[in-house]
């Protein structure tokens, strides 16, 4: 999904059952309503190369979680 089309989800706060990502948008929804003000917008990636190189790079981490077995 574009990162574009995720703020403009975000900032609508329409919930969809049917988007993939509605539980993600619903907690981020929820996170902008703590703070008493939250300002949303949309960076070209060409405009942000760190964060572009950390999300690259973040493609090659293994984050999912261990399972430890205790027997």
């Amino acid at each position: 999904m574009d990162s574009m089309t995720d703020v403009q989800l975000i900032k609508q706060h329409v919930p969809s059952c049917l988007h993939p990502c509605t539980g993600v948008i619903a907690s981020c929804v929820a996170l902008t309503g703590k703070f008493e003000s939250v300002e949303l917008t949309h960076v070209y990636r060409e405009k942000n190369a760190a964060a572009d190189c950390l999300a690259s790079w973040s493609l090659n981490m293994d984050l999912l979680p261990r399972m430890i077995s205790v027997d």
